[in-house]
């Protein structure tokens, strides 16, 4: 439960004034077939809390929403929360101030540091639904909160119970079914906002992204992401996905100065929190290069392994014909599949360099570790008895699905001032539902994953794409010590920032990852007026 969630206030809203109402839109929601604008005439119509919630089932893609009406603030979070709605009280504790960026509502804040987010942060490279700032709250995915003086009213809007019924369906139909979701949603986005591009990889979700743009008549060229060495390089096998779909595509060179720049710019004060994810960086560098030439819009194929259950572990262990998966994951007891699900770390983290400044130990935060895991196993076992393990894996991966958006994607987003958006069609709750509602053999099929995605891709290109990795050369980059940026960071952090850099080196590297994290954290928090203080 968020703070805010503590408070519920039984009684309805007061009915709005839709003359009076202030709104704000971040992220690229579509509803009724079209892109949401500030001024659709649809706000004029929501007034009882049974219209908002109805509002809310009918929104898709990433969004976060907040309506200011008079004296009460309304919010909409999307389902997995991948455009974070912050609040926190002000007028002694008399009203909330809510937004949509963290810092709007930093000079609000007492300063201090929340345990939780420093123990996600380190244990798992960004911070979660709890802001670094102790006092400032985070709402929850698939919510309709309202804010009216002391009184908070939050509501869900999705029931993830009516998503798992499987329904037996064609292969053609299905086909056809992803081609009518993902390009009716994409079809609006580009109807809206004008040029798309693809950010194309050698794989075959970003592939298929390519094929979905172009059969709604996209014509701009598709960006891939290049590096000096060779070995890291994906262009040539995106030169051939390029060519099989007959689209054009555009080379962007990515580089050690552009890498640190990047990492600079994803780490200012602006920003909501410290950003270490690899992919940023070369998101930037795609994103500059993209709104140089006018394009505002990149679409990706990221969250297809989560969805359409992509990754080897899912399937590990079980027998590699679709029969032979179903008869043993079948056999498995609820308490069976919860363990598939949900393994209780039983290693603290390698590196305290982030938690000793705060008087907080390893173990403090694999204890903490161990509590979320048993959380998210008990909220999981509502439906454990009664759906099949691959149907509960991929719902285990939407629930908060957008906090990994908010680490990777959304930094370079604000950090272009949310001119430039990145989209994915399998963030689209339609497609979502769409997904959990497949047969397994649509999933896992002779030892395959994404079976029906990789029957599409297959069929549109002419050819098999193999599975493969996404290497990049941030374990080179990382060999050299970065002078100026260990200049930015907070004096007390600077040993252990040593002692990484020493220890990479000697490693070959290995440690680069590590170092990443303790650099974001701290040219961020150097930033920050946030003290050494941990909340009580």
């Amino acid at each position: 439960m968020s703070r805010a969630e503590t408070a519920i206030d039984s009684r309805l809203p007061p009915a709005a004034h839709s003359n009076q109402r202030k709104i704000s839109i971040k992220g690229l929601p579509v509803y009724s077939g079209a892109l949401l604008a500030q001024d659709a005439p649809v706000f004029g119509s929501l007034n009882t809390r049974e219209d908002f919630i109805a509002f809310a089932r009918r929104l898709r893609g990433q969004f976060s929403i907040v309506i200011e009406d008079g004296a009460t603030t309304i919010a909409l979070t999307d389902f997995g929360c991948s455009r974070p709605i912050f609040y926190i009280p002000e007028n002694g504790g008399k009203s909330f101030r809510v937004a949509s960026r963290l810092e709007d509502l930093v000079p609000l804040s007492n300063n201090e540091v929340s345990r939780e987010a420093l123990f996600f942060y380190v244990a798992r490279g960004g911070v979660g639904i709890d802001p670094l700032y102790a006092d400032i709250g985070e709402l929850h995915p698939a919510r309709v909160t309202w804010f009216r003086g002391t009184s908070v009213e939050s509501v869900p809007y999705l029931d993830w119970g009516e998503f798992l019924e499987t329904v037996p369906i064609e292969p053609g139909a299905a086909e056809e079914r992803f081609l009518e979701i993902a390009s009716g949603y994409l079809g609006a986005i580009a109807h809206g906002r004008g040029p798309i591009s693809c950010l194309l990889s050698g794989g075959i979700d970003s592939a298929l992204i390519a094929w979905l743009l172009r059969s709604i008549g996209g014509t701009s060229p598709a960006l891939t992401a290049d590096y000096r060495w060779k070995r890291y390089s994906e262009f040539d096998s995106a030169s051939a996905n390029a060519r099989a779909l007959g689209i054009p595509i555009e080379r962007v060179e990515v580089t050690a100065a552009s890498r640190r720049r990047a990492f600079r710019a994803l780490n200012s004060g602006r920003h909501n929190a410290p950003c270490c994810h690899s992919q940023s960086q070369i998101l930037f560098d795609l994103a500059r290069y993209a709104k140089a030439n006018g394009v505002l819009t990149l679409a990706t194929g990221d969250h297809a392994d989560s969805l359409f259950l992509g990754f080897d572990r899912f399937f590990a262990g079980f027998p590699p014909d679709t029969a032979g998966y179903a008869r043993a994951a079948g056999a498995l007891e609820s308490s069976a599949k919860l363990d598939r699900l949900y393994r209780a770390p039983t290693i603290p983290p390698a590196d305290e360099s982030l938690l000793s400044p705060f008087g907080l130990s390893a173990a403090a935060c694999l204890a903490w570790e161990q509590s979320i895991s048993a959380g998210d196993r008990a909220a999981m076992a509502t439906w454990a008895a009664r759906a099949p393990l691959h149907v509960l894996q991929q719902l285990a991966g939407q629930i908060w699905a957008g906090i990994s958006w908010q680490n990777a994607f959304l930094p370079v987003s604000q950090a272009y001032d949310d001119e430039v958006e990145f989209v994915s069609p399998f963030f689209d709750i339609e497609m979502i539902r769409f997904a959990l509602s497949l047969p397994v053999e649509y999933k896992f099929r002779n030892g395959a994953t994404k079976a029906l995605l990789r029957a599409i891709a297959s069929r549109v290109l002419g050819r098999s794409i193999p599975k493969r990795a996404s290497p990049n050369p941030s374990r080179i980059w990382r060999l050299a010590p970065d002078l100026a940026e260990r200049r930015a960071m907070p004096a007390s952090l600077r040993p252990d920032y040593d002692r990484l850099v020493r220890t990479n080196l000697l490693q070959a590297g290995r440690w680069w990852s590590a170092i990443d994290q303790v650099a974001a954290f701290g040219l961020w928090i150097g930033q920050q007026p946030v003290g050494a203080a941990l909340a009580e």
